[in-house]
């Protein structure tokens, strides 16, 4: 038996933490993008790799990617989020489906 004393986390909150903080950092990492993809399309700068939407399109992938997965693991205390989930990763598989046909 483990002994868990005030202030620890278990493996599973754990897990469930370091998912919650990876979710909003691809959605900083995504909001970058988006802005320097911006800045890149209308020539108020110029970067190499946010000329197209590709990046855009792979930063908004995992981040969907990772929601999606937020929310089915949250749909077993709230039922309502399993309908959110399936709306995230079906926007994943759109967002690489746009990847990988090379929509710019």
């Amino acid at each position: 038996m483990v002994r868990m004393d005030r202030g620890t986390l278990n493996n599973l909150e754990f897990l469930d933490l370091l998912l919650t903080i990876l979710c909003w950092v691809f959605v900083a990492v995504s909001t970058g993008v988006l802005i320097l993809t911006t800045l890149t399309t209308y020539h108020f700068l110029y970067l190499q790799y946010f000329n197209n939407y590709d990046a855009l399109q792979l930063s908004m992938f995992i981040s969907q990617l990772l929601w999606g997965i937020r929310f089915m693991i949250d749909s077993k205390r709230w039922p309502k989020s399993k309908v959110y989930g399936m709306i995230s990763l079906a926007m994943a598989a759109v967002s690489l489906f746009f990847f990988y046909s090379g929509v710019s």
